[in-house]
């Protein structure tokens, strides 16, 4: 599975509604992805607090 889906299908369960090819073009035009950074910034992208442990 692609980072991108998993992702997708992480935030899905959230109930966050996201599109599958914008998660897909942000990350791929991350320079960091697939690390933790890039998960970050996507979630501070879309406003979604989170906290990398």
């Amino acid at each position: 599975m692609e980072f991108y889906s998993t992702i997708h299908n992480f935030l899905n369960s959230l109930g966050i509604g996201v599109s599958k090819n914008y998660l897909r073009e942000w990350l791929e035009s991350h320079p960091k992805c697939p690390a933790l950074i890039s998960l970050t910034d996507i979630l501070d992208e879309l406003k979604i607090e989170n906290h990398a442990i």
